[in-house]
């Protein structure tokens, strides 16, 4: 009995090892190497290319903060320009009053 349970046994390991050969005769284990590093290759560039795209992501967002606060500038400096219009305008029309008022009182003294 101990025989034939050992028999079986190198059967069974020849008949694995068969497989093995076999599998390495159908299966091209250079061009499985060389796919798996190429794998790991593309797996490395891969987290490079995210880093970078997080990295450009985070410069994109500062860029929007400071366009944001170039624009609220932007629209401080024009009411600026409005509120001088407005004063410009107003001075213009007090220095017209004047002149009014000192040509009739230079009326008036005559």
């Amino acid at each position: 009995m101990k025989i034939s349970w050992l028999t079986a046994k190198i059967e069974a390991t020849c008949n694995a090892a068969e497989i093995v050969a076999k599998i390495k005769e159908l299966v091209d284990t250079e061009r499985l190497n060389l796919l798996s590093s190429k794998d790991s290759s593309y797996s490395s560039e891969i987290a490079q290319l995210e880093s970078k795209l997080k990295e450009l992501s985070s410069e994109a967002l500062k860029l929007e903060l400071t366009e944001k606060e170039i624009l609220r500038e932007e629209e401080r400096i024009c009411q600026m320009r409005k509120d001088f219009l407005n004063m410009k305008q107003k001075l213009v029309t007090a220095e017209g009053d004047l002149r009014i008022s000192l040509d009739l009182k230079k009326k008036e003294k005559k």
